[in-house]
């Protein structure tokens, strides 16, 4: 029996897996903090306690005993500052924290090559760029930085009390040089770090540690028991559709929203801004668009109507006439502009729109924001890759529909869809321990739904309308 646990942006997700089954899952939430205007924290604190909140809801149904391996996958782009103590610094900096622009454009300007070496240009959102922000910012602090970890590693060091992250971490903290595979010196004596302050890099499926005495006694898990390093959480949700090899993706659409496929080689593509990125296993590397809102948009417009997002979703479903232009770009975005400084807003308002034309403007906008994060690929095989919908968004027929009519892309959905990331953890907790082999690691979940375009010419004037509406908003971006 194994345990994947998901550290996500907004909840911990922890499942039991046997048998190549989920025979348990729970969850616990924790907010996030913005202490400034584009600022997003979180007390890594605040991650343990719910760590044990799951583990305790989950003993109610299942032996803990029987556990024999544990994986993790979590929230990416996050960085935790530890002591030589191992004790925190600082609350943790998110990926969809926007505070360090400046040190961005730096980077981009010391090493304009770092694309090519890192799988993407500088943004604000990776590490190595928000630990040059800590040293211009907070010195004091910057100084007593012993390690930095990633927001999953830190529950890893909680578990086995090693410094350890995975291939995909590393590969998406701007750190990491994608071809050798190793942190990169270059990278890291421009974004002010040493390398003997970040973590060693293992394979998803190696151990990362064992289950020390101190965090037996504290979560209750088998003192000894293996820990293995796991994957950042668009990968875990990848291996859990059994996009391990070429030709296999998926659509992520969650707070944030994901365009991904598996490669078997190093594509990068910086001027687009597609990440090209290490897989959590050997010999494999993967493209992925990343955008920072996702349907994060819509979960905004009902808090601010004060309505469920599922009312507002069949009332954008059933609604008819005249619909607005909405940019959803609340907190910047990265595929396929790399634009932070970029806002959202609704164009063509009148007197007459209602909360339903609101509502599907936004579902355009989800839907617009992954045509555009697909042309941005050019000439690659993410469209012809089978893809699976992962997220919370992808739960609704409509956002998907609505995808699928603007991309032009088919996608399936599974009943296990909303499992995604924690599910892949544990299948490479079991595959490191030789509970299953690649072949079971490989495999694709049937598929419930499937979404194939449907032609929507009304859609498609609203996608040009859109992409007018985005050229003044990133020409507004420079006055911002």
């Amino acid at each position: 029996m194994f345990l994947g646990l998901d550290l996500g942006t907004s909840a911990l997700k922890v499942i039991v897996y046997r048998d190549t089954q989920i025979i348990a899952q729970t969850s616990t939430a924790y907010p996030m903090s913005n202490p400034k205007a584009s600022w997003v924290e979180q007390d890594p604190a605040l991650w343990t306690s719910a760590l044990n909140t799951c583990l305790m809801a989950l003993r109610q149904t299942v032996n803990l005993g029987d556990v024999i391996g544990v994986g993790l996958t979590g929230q990416m782009h996050g960085l935790v500052a530890l002591d030589r103590h191992g004790k925190l610094l600082r609350p943790a900096i998110l990926w969809n924290d926007n505070r360090a622009v400046a040190q961005a454009v730096e980077l981009n300007s010391s090493l304009p090559n770092i694309g090519m070496i890192a799988g993407i240009p500088a943004l604000p959102s990776f590490p190595a760029v928000k630990m040059r922000w800590i040293k211009q910012h907070e010195p004091e602090i910057f100084t007593s930085i012993h390690k930095v970890l990633m927001p999953k590693d830190y529950i890893g060091f909680c578990l086995h009390g090693a410094y350890v992250t995975d291939h995909s971490d590393a590969a998406a903290s701007l750190w990491y040089d994608q071809t050798a595979q190793v942190w990169s010196e270059t990278i890291c004596a421009a974004s002010d770090t040493r390398l003997d302050q970040l973590p060693d890099i293992r394979f998803g499926h190696q151990v990362a540690g064992h289950i020390t005495a101190s965090a037996s006694e504290s979560f209750g898990l088998p003192k000894g028991i293996p820990v293995f390093a796991g994957a950042g959480d668009c990968v875990g949700g990848a291996i859990a559709l059994g996009a391990v090899k070429p030709g296999r993706g998926l659509i992520s659409i969650g707070t944030s929203g994901q365009l991904w496929h598996c490669l078997d080689h190093y594509a990068p593509r910086p001027d687009r801004f597609v990440h090209a990125f290490s897989h959590a296993l050997p010999n494999r590397w993967y493209q992925m668009a990343a955008m920072l809102n996702g349907a994060r948009p819509l979960a905004w417009l009902g808090e601010t109507l004060g309505q469920p997002v599922a009312d507002l979703l069949t009332k954008a479903q059933n609604h008819q006439g005249h619909v607005p232009t909405f940019l959803p770009y609340m907190a910047g975005e990265r595929s396929p502009h790399g634009n932070p400084a970029l806002r959202g807003g609704f164009l063509g308002l009148d007197t007459g729109t209602t909360d339903a034309a609101m509502a599907r403007a936004v579902v355009d906008a989800i839907a617009f924001s992954f045509a555009d994060c697909l042309a941005s690929f050019g000439d690659t095989a993410a469209a012809q890759a089978k893809l699976f919908a992962i997220g919370g968004g992808a739960q609704s027929d409509f956002i998907c529909q609505t995808v699928s009519n603007a991309t032009g892309l088919t996608f399936h959905r599974t009943d296990d869809a909303a499992a995604g990331a924690a599910l892949g953890a544990a299948k490479l907790a079991a595959f490191g321990a030789g509970a299953i082999d690649m072949a079971a690691l490989e495999q694709m979940p049937a598929s419930e739904t499937t979404f194939e375009p449907k032609g929507d010419d009304a859609l498609m004037s609203r996608y040009e309308r859109f992409k007018a509406a985005f050229a003044a908003a990133d020409a507004f971006s420079k006055y911002h």
